[in-house]
């Protein structure tokens, strides 16, 4: 008895053969099994099973119905099958066959990888044959560049654009012809070495079947296809819908076509799908239609919130098969990030214990940076197993690691961080504490030479140090010699890096089912580079170019190979913590989907960084479309959130932060509005907070009223103008630091803007000539690799040391990110306005009254036209302009309240507390205050924001400037005031910030009453 029998929809599909046939197939409806078992019936009919043809857009996916067609065919026939070839192939694999024409044995085909086409790319700028016209030399060497560039090209290719129709195209438009010149030269490169990618193989068995001679149409109607089944029609592109009807056109008799499609589950057109291909299919083969409507996966709670999206196409929707499928989909709003990942872990971890396999949970995300590693390591913490993700993860991996820091050593040599990282690598074995221990005392020793300070100091570890220092000798030798494939095995055996493998043993941070897996990646990387680098560059230590070349280029390759929407292999255990990408396709009894704040999920429109708008419209009014933009970004947005709810069987938790790390509040997605709310335990958490500091500052009050207050006198002839800003931002917070010197703590917040700081102070020592740039983009080129070094250089300790957490590691991409910003505004600004560095984390002294204000300035610059601008770097986000809250504070002040722990938000006076000792120091006028805000204003806007006000003279600005008088209130009415209340006794207690926010990155939680008390 069939356990599973067909739907009265299904069966309905299985047996249609009056015409070419429309599947409309949501999730959970079983579409797979519904082609398997209409291929069985076809055989059962009497169609030979090589007379029909499947075609999926993965291998994952032609893997699976393989395997369901094959079980079909054995439970109808009885017996194994007997088949010359099945033809249940990806497009891709089609086309390749198709190609192959009557012999699949005539020629091996080489796959261009993305390594091999980053190689080429790089071959094309270096070789001097390239004169671009609209961008700048120095692009030519920018990874970001390539990525774009290289992007377009892939999209121009999947609706079948020629480099030659392109060069048409592109006639009075210098930026089409630049793009169509680098189309050219690549292409004739990838010709040049036989080299064919996806796109390629189809574009090809296109132009191959409209030739009626070619090997591909007489093997084509050899093979006399009857029916054609297509899964996944809503993923396909321009060129594959192509591919059908010139298939159609030289088949005889024509097949019968099978379409299943959900233009819903649109969730590539990022990758060039075109899911206007359904409709058009249906016109361009007649089709009748028919609906998969009964979902059989997810409860109906689950599908009220998914099908609730107004924008969603109404025919594809599903209902529950079981309408008494319990479910539930609920809303947590926990008050921080980090509270976010700790309701997450205590979600599944409530569901384990319940008897969820741990398999059948997932955490889906939009952004999986960094919060799929912090994921991940809050459940591993929580004894959850978590599957590893072979094609992402590289830096994680301590197998993978431990072969790029080898590398990295060997191009060094001497490096010590570089030593201590390989060495304290898990799998390598040797102590932590006997390595630096070995390394301090080399030092003391005087040595140089950091293997004689561990052969001096031997260090524990799983073999003899000497042993490991032989094995490295081997690698050296490699280095010199060998090719970068060779190099990487070598490190791999004399490490003994598979030895996790070998013995059986766990180690942390190595997947025995992952790991070899992203090994096998590296070393396929690194054979690319064997077979061919770009133009020579020079030899380091006599090691050969391309060995030079793959190490420098170590963090682009890593990239290139991850890869975020391939999920675990299906046989690992482990919850899955994945993109929604990786998610198509799969099914889990609970799903949590983090981030659902507006600009996460649904995400921000992705500006277009390579095309202009005259390109663009070129290219839009021939028929093609290069970027997602406007109503298709957003249907593909809204397609995300319907696959990653439309994957629970059972239960989905959707989560989302109520303020970010500076505090500000995120806003959330338009997506939870289908969601009944529920407060959830993080929000009931704080709810318990609030209620303790409430006790807290009853307590307070209590004891206030026991004993009459004291006054404080806190005599001071000196204050900062960090100290002014602690006390209008919490005058308690200014107690525990100032008055009591109690220690804070050095987070990770802190440390993001003290490595900010460091990196711009050493850039502008270096760089202080702005009135002499050159051409901008040139400079901005020039800027971003210099900042790059600095950004490097200052992280390695921490990384080297092994103490970086993957939020760190994120927050040293991001800086990195939002440096380059730095250097396009800095290089701009120099064009429209020159200037002058005059000094770096400069101390003033501001005198006023009796007090001296002492203050550290962030830069200091000198304007060609004259005068002086202050700058001061903030790590954190903008909250409103200097001016307008500055003057709203007055108003306040005025008014007779205090904004001493209620100041307006976005109230910082720092830099205008520095311009009595500036103009002292420099012997010239202050014209201009400068914050520059490297977070942006919020999630949706975090491009690097400079607020900028001008600082008038006597008699003069206007509205929008600082007036002179301003000036003196703020020292007079804020910064003197401070010092009164301090000095004079006026104050009996130091009242707490009015704003739960300023808590956020407070040291002093445990031991403070709470947001707005008064103790």
């Amino acid at each position: 008895m069939d356990p599973f029998p067909p739907t009265t929809q299904q069966q309905a599909v299985i047996a249609h053969r009056s015409g070419n046939l429309l599947v409309f197939a949501g999730p959970g409806t079983g579409k797979t099994e519904t082609l398997a078992r209409r291929f069985a019936a076809l055989v059962a009919e009497g169609v030979a099973p090589n007379r029909i043809l499947v075609l999926t857009f993965s291998r994952r996916s032609a893997d699976e119905m393989r395997d369901r067609v094959l079980l079909r065919l054995r439970q109808s026939t009885g017996s194994g099958l007997a088949v010359s070839e099945l033809f249940v192939k990806t497009f891709h694999s089609f086309c390749g066959r198709l190609l192959d024409g009557g012999d699949a044995r005539v020629r091996s085909r080489a796959l261009l990888t993305p390594v091999k086409e980053r190689l080429i790319w790089r071959r094309i700028m270096r070789s001097g044959l390239l004169v671009l016209s609209s961008f700048d030399a120095g692009v030519t060497e920018s990874s970001q560049f390539a990525t774009d560039c290289l992007n377009v090209i892939a999209h121009l290719k999947g609706q079948g654009v020629t480099a030659q129709r392109l060069t048409d195209l592109a006639r009075g438009d210098v930026r089409l012809a630049d793009i169509a010149q680098i189309f050219t030269l690549m292409e004739a490169e990838r010709a040049r070495g036989e080299l064919r990618d996806y796109r390629d193989l189809v574009n090809e068995a296109v132009v191959a079947l409209g030739d009626e001679r070619s090997a591909a149409v007489r093997w084509l109607r050899d093979a006399g296809f009857l029916h054609v089944l297509v899964d996944e029609f809503q993923d396909s592109d321009v060129m594959q819908l192509h591919l059908l009807e010139a298939m159609r056109a030289v088949m005889t008799p024509v097949p019968l076509f099978c379409f299943v499609g959900d233009v819903n589950q649109s969730i590539y057109r990022f990758r060039g799908a075109s899911p206007g291909n359904v409709a058009a299919a249906r016109v361009a083969f007649a089709c009748q239609t028919l609906p998969l409507r009964d979902n059989r996966r997810s409860a109906q709670a689950v599908l009220d919130v998914a099908n609730a999206d107004a924008s969603l196409d109404r025919g594809s929707l599903t209902t529950a098969a079981d309408p008494e499928k319990r479910g539930s989909v609920r809303l947590a709003r926990p008050h921080t990030t980090d509270d976010e990942v700790r309701a997450i872990r205590d979600a599944v971890v409530e569901k384990v214990v319940a008897g969820t396999p741990p398999r059948g949970i997932a955490v889906l995300l939009r952004q999986t940076r960094p919060y799929q590693e912090l994921i991940s390591s809050a459940l591993a913490l929580a004894g959850v197993p978590v599957a590893a993700l072979p094609a992402a993860g590289f830096h994680e991996d301590v197998c993978v690691d431990a072969v790029l820091t080898a590398l990295r050593l060997l191009a060094t040599k001497e490096d010590e961080r570089l030593w201590r990282r390989l060495l304290a690598n898990p799998i390598v074995g040797f102590r932590q504490i006997d390595v630096r221990l070995a390394f301090d005392a080399g030092r003391r020793a005087g040595m140089t030479d950091p293997r004689a300070m561990l052969r001096s100091n031997p260090p524990g570890g799983l073999r003899p140090i000497s042993d490991l220092l032989t094995a490295w000798k081997h690698c050296g030798d490699a280095y010199l010699k060998a090719t970068p494939f060779e190099l990487v095995q070598t490190i791999i055996y004399e490490l003994d890096l598979l030895r996790p493998v070998r013995e059986g043993d766990p180690v942390s941070g190595f997947d025995p089912n992952a790991s070899p897996l992203r090994l096998d990646a590296l070393l396929a990387a690194a054979q690319d580079y064997s077979e061919g680098t770009g133009a020579p560059v020079s030899a380091h230590h006599g090691s050969r170019p391309d060995v030079v070349e793959f190490i420098a280029r170590l963090d682009e390759t890593v990239g290139l190979l991850a890869d975020a929407t391939q999920p675990p292999p299906g046989g690992t255990d482990g919850v899955r913590v994945m993109s929604i990408h990786a998610a198509k396709g799969l099914e889990f009894d609970f799903v949590v989907i983090p981030r659902l704040i507006d600009g996460i999920l649904p995400a921000d429109e992705r500006p277009n960084r390579l095309l202009t708008t005259r390109s663009i419209r070129t290219l839009t009014g021939a028929g093609i479309s290069v970027f997602l933009g406007g109503d298709e970004a957003r249907r593909e947005e809204h397609s995300l959130w319907y696959v990653a709810l439309t994957r629970s069987r059972k239960d989905v938790l959707a989560t989302a932060a109520r303020v970010d790390d500076e505090g500000v509040d995120l806003e959330l997605s338009p997506f939870a509005s289908a969601i009944a709310h529920t407060a959830g335990e993080a929000r009931e958490h704080i709810e318990q907070d609030a209620s303790l500091h409430g006790q807290a500052r009853s307590h307070t009050n209590d004891r206030a009223a026991a004993a009459p207050p004291r006054a404080i006198r806190l005599p001071m002839d000196t204050l900062s103008p960090t100290g002014v800003s602690a006390f209008i931002d919490c005058p308690r917070r200014f107690f525990y630091s100032r008055v009591l010197r109690l220690p804070a703590d050095d987070d990770d917040a802190t440390r993001y803007g003290q490595t900010l700081h460091q990196v711009l102070r050493r850039f502008h020592e270096i760089e202080t000539d702005f009135e002499h740039v050159g051409h901008a983009d040139d400079a901005a080129a020039r800027y971003a690799a210099r900042l790059r070094e600095i950004v490097a250089e200052e992280t390695a300790a921490t990384s080297a040391d092994g103490e970086g957490t993957p939020l760190a590691r994120f927050e040293r991409e991001d800086l990195g990110r939002r440096l380059e910003q730095y250097a396009g505004r800095l290089a701009a600004e120099a064009t429209s306005e020159p200037f002058s560095v005059l000094a770096c984390e400069c101390d003033v002294v501001s005198p006023f009254g009796r007090v001296a204000l002492h203050g550290k300035v962030d830069r200091i610059d000198r304007l060609a036209q004259g005068g002086l601008v202050v700058r001061d770097y903030k790590s954190g986000r903008w909250h409103g302009d200097l001016v307008t809250v500055l003057r709203r504070a007055f108003e306040r002040v005025d008014g007779g309240d205090s904004i001493f722990g209620d100041p307006p938000t976005g109230l910082n006076l720092q830099t205008i507390l520095y311009i009595p000792g500036v103009e002292r120091a420099f012997a010239d006028r202050v014209r201009r205050l400068d914050y520059l805000y490297f977070r942006g204003k919020d999630t949706k806007n975090s491009a690097l924001r400079v607020d900028s006000t001008m600082v008038a003279a006597a008699g003069e600005g206007d509205a929008r400037s600082l007036s002179p008088a301003e000036v003196g209130r703020v020292e007079r009415d804020i910064a003197a005031r401070i010092v009164a209340m301090c000095s004079q006794g006026e104050m009996s207690a130091f009242p707490t910030a009015h704003d739960e926010r300023q808590c956020r990155f407070c040291s002093f939680t445990r031991i403070c009453p709470g947001p707005g008390a008064v103790a």
